[in-house]
């Protein structure tokens, strides 16, 4: 004799996007002109377990930024130089706090 059964429940996923983004122009002459850009983006994310008795915590710590500086030499001829910066940090995983008292007892 096979017993079996399908447990699905629907949950609720909290998510905060908390996010800008900069970008600064300046012209330097007539010749140089330099531009950079920032975003910056941090993300906390919480959710249950597939069983509903662990609370689940995800943070992204996301960083981009640019610096380019453009130079013309002549009509014909304009020379830019870029360099960019990228960080990507995450904790997933985390169990944060039981739901189910149960889930605490080992």
């Amino acid at each position: 004799m096979t017993i079996g059964g399908i447990f699905t429940f629907a949950s609720q996923q909290v998510i905060h996007e908390n996010f800008f983004t900069t970008r600064v122009d300046s012209k330097i002459s007539n010749k140089d002109s330099l531009y950079a850009t920032y975003l910056a983006d941090v993300t906390p994310y919480s959710s249950p377990d597939g069983l509903n008795a662990v609370l689940i915590t995800s943070k992204t710590n996301r960083q981009i930024a640019t610096l380019e500086e453009t130079h013309i030499f002549s009509p014909t001829l304009v020379n830019s130089a870029r360099i960019g910066y990228s960080r990507t940090a995450a904790i997933n995983n985390e169990s944060l706090t039981a739901i189910n008292s149960l889930a605490k007892d080992l």
